[in-house]
């Protein structure tokens, strides 16, 4: 997510840089939070209920129990 808001200047350090309305930073920097948190949800939820990271099927559904 670092690199791809970097490299499309979502970042909060290149928004801030910009000279943009305080109201638009503020909006920009809610959509920046928002989509840190979704990613950040989805890794959980891959590393915690996932079948990576070297998880088997079998352990798997005997955590869910």
């Amino acid at each position: 997510m670092k690199k791809i808001s970097n490299l499309l200047k979502l970042s909060a350090d290149s928004i801030s840089q910009k000279e943009l309305p305080q109201e638009l930073q503020k909006c920009a920097f809610g959509v920046i939070s928002g989509l840190n948190q979704s990613i950040n949800g989805i890794i959980e939820l891959r590393n915690k209920f996932g079948s990576g990271h070297g998880k088997s099927a079998k352990k798997q559904t005997s955590n869910t129990a």
